[in-house]
């Protein structure tokens, strides 16, 4: 996970939940697909939990704290991030041999009883990346010495380790190598390359970061 510098709230998105107030559903926001794209560019094209590539088509706003506990913070920009849809993201899997209980994550896995106390919130925790570290041989996300107790909570209720995302990070983590070893040919310039590659944000960016930099 990392940091989300969240932006001022769109102009557009403030002036209609504002004249909505007679029925403050969500369901009668009108600018929500423009919100999302919003929300996504903001994210640089990443899912906010666990960094796969989504587009207006494969991600929903999420709301951080749950409507349904919170209301009072329906329409509260910060509290609105786009999420992939976890198990129903185009599968990395040729077969997959998972229960969908299992490879399920991120804002559809995430329980509406958050406890904000424990739960590491990437718009509001500057140094997020710090409390996680990344086995790589695995490739699993591991609560790092920071504050265990809260990294874990926060992988557990996003389902962050389940094998779908595993197998994800390991295939990115291929992906880079592949393409670095096909267009620099001089293996002491391969490490620079990667470094140049990392320096913008993509899919799986922490993993890869973690694994790259401190191979």
């Amino acid at each position: 996970m990392r940091y989300i510098n969240k932006g001022p709230s769109p102009d557009y998105f403030e002036t209609e939940k504002q004249s909505i107030v007679i029925d403050p559903s969500w369901n009668n926001l009108h600018c929500k697909t423009q919100l999302k794209v919003d929300l996504i560019a903001e994210q640089a094209g990443l899912c906010v939990y666990c960094e796969v590539g989504i587009d207006a088509e494969n991600a929903h706003i999420e709301h951080i704290q749950a409507q349904s506990v919170h209301p009072d913070l329906r329409f509260e920009y910060r509290n609105l991030v786009a999420s992939c849809y976890g198990a129903q993201q185009n599968s990395v899997l040729t077969v997959n041999p998972y229960a969908s209980e299992n490879i399920d994550s991120c804002g559809h896995h995430k329980d509406d009883s958050l406890d904000m106390g424990l739960f590491l919130n990437p718009v509001e925790v500057k140094n997020i990346g710090e409390y996680f570290v990344y086995d790589k041989t695995t490739c699993e996300i591991l609560g790092s010495q920071l504050d265990v107790a809260k990294a874990n909570y926060t992988i557990s209720l996003l389902n962050l380790n389940n094998p779908r995302l595993n197998i994800a990070r390991a295939n990115a983590r291929t992906a880079l190598e592949k393409a670095v070893k096909s267009s620099v040919k001089e293996p002491i310039r391969r490490r620079q390359a990667v470094q140049k590659l990392l320096a913008k944000e993509r899919p799986f960016i922490s993993f890869l970061r973690d694994y790259f930099i401190f191979a």
